[in-house]
């Protein structure tokens, strides 16, 4: 039994085989005659990329690392506890990063900036 001598792509174009038949079918070796060579091998490098990255975010989450919301939500400088003392970062850094009673909180929640 003798093989065809065409390419993949020639191939695809005999068989009129489209991208989407293509990739529901799981054809890796017959090209597609809608979309070129360059432009599929881009496409399956992007599908790769989107796959590895939300692989890597999964083993992320599950070693216990946060999202950039949670993390955002529970920092320092969202919550600024050195507002409640009056004084500036840097200063309530080198004091030993000293927490605010919660009566000071509420105060200084209360106070407006608009003078």
């Amino acid at each position: 039994m003798r093989f065809s001598s065409l390419s993949a792509d020639a191939l695809g174009h005999a068989l009129h085989l489209s991208y989407s038949e293509r990739c529901t079918l799981d054809i890796r070796t017959i090209g597609a005659f809608d979309v070129p060579k360059g432009k599929r091998a881009k496409l399956q490098k992007q599908r790769r990329r989107q796959r590895d990255r939300s692989r890597r975010e999964e083993q992320r989450r599950a070693a216990g690392a946060l999202t950039r919301a949670d993390y955002l939500a529970n920092s320092f400088s969202q919550a600024r506890p050195w507002e409640a003392f009056g004084i500036s970062r840097r200063t309530w850094e080198r004091r030993g990063k000293p927490m605010p009673e919660a009566e000071t909180v509420s105060d200084c929640v209360s106070i407006s900036l608009a003078a």
